[in-house]
């Protein structure tokens, strides 16, 4: 594919995130997660209650107290799950963490709390998951410049 005349390179991002434990340095690497069907065929989204309204027309009620607290547990388990995959090249060998268990899937920050990492670790990880996953302000601010530039450029020599 191509954008603007440019080959779109179809490797992934990822972004390296150092551990400092006891004189030693672990390199975690985080990478683009772009397949989401393994998530979406193990972890359907919850269904709204039926309601009946006056007049006998069926709806559903999104403000059903069960439905809000399963969509709420959906949307931490989908977090989890593309957190989990994001951190699946640095090989880590978990010990409560079950890919193919949802309910497992938060223990990948229980784990790493167990063995040595500070919130602000965590919050490193998190925010390297939001990085390659997407595009922080100074990366969007750098493509817009850059485009500009090549605009720019284009439009001079026209």
């Amino acid at each position: 594919m191509k954008i603007g005349g440019q080959e779109v390179p179809k490797d992934p991002n990822y972004e390296l995130v150092p551990l400092l434990r006891a004189g030693q340095t672990f390199m975690l690497k985080l990478q683009t997660v772009t397949d989401f069907s393994e998530r979406d065929t193990m972890l359907p989204e919850p269904k709204p209650s039926k309601v009946l309204k006056p007049g006998g027309k069926e709806t559903v009620n999104l403000h059903d107290p069960e439905y809000l607290r399963a969509r709420n547990e959906h949307t931490g388990k989908m977090f989890n799950w593309v957190v989990l995959k994001a951190l699946a090249p640095s090989e880590i060998e978990w010990e409560t963490v079950d890919m193919g268990d949802p309910n497992t899937w938060e223990n990948w920050e229980k784990e790493l709390k167990a063995n040595g990492c500070t919130d602000a670790d965590l919050g490193r990880i998190i925010q390297s998951v939001f990085n390659v996953q997407g595009l922080d302000q100074d990366k969007i601010d750098k493509a817009r410049d850059d485009f500009l530039a090549l605009k720019g450029e284009a439009e001079q020599n026209q």
